[in-house]
């Protein structure tokens, strides 16, 4: 069965270090599993900037409110979500 993971957004959340060291946390206490500490952090990461980012683009409040909270499940999201994920942490 595959675990899943809510967390609540949070400030902190807007470093790239705060990520990082929430998805240490998750990984230590096995709370997700097949999934690296940088894919953890880099979807918390996105979750935040599209979270902060929403209303400066017409708000759009769908994508506020699948923001907050996150979920993360055993094996990260699909490939496509993957790779914004990566791009959003790159450019970003």
């Amino acid at each position: 069965m595959k675990k899943m993971l809510t967390i609540k957004l949070e400030k902190r959340f807007k470093r790239k270090r705060a990520c990082l060291k929430e998805a240490k946390r998750i990984r230590k206490e096995g709370l997700i599993e097949h999934m690296s500490r940088r894919q953890i952090a880099r979807e918390i990461y996105f979750h935040s900037k599209a979270y902060r980012m929403a209303p400066n683009f017409g708000g759009f409040k769908k994508i506020r409110a699948h923001a907050d909270p996150i979920d993360l499940e055993d094996g990260g999201d699909t490939f496509f979500r993957r790779v914004v994920y990566y791009l959003v942490w790159f450019l970003f």
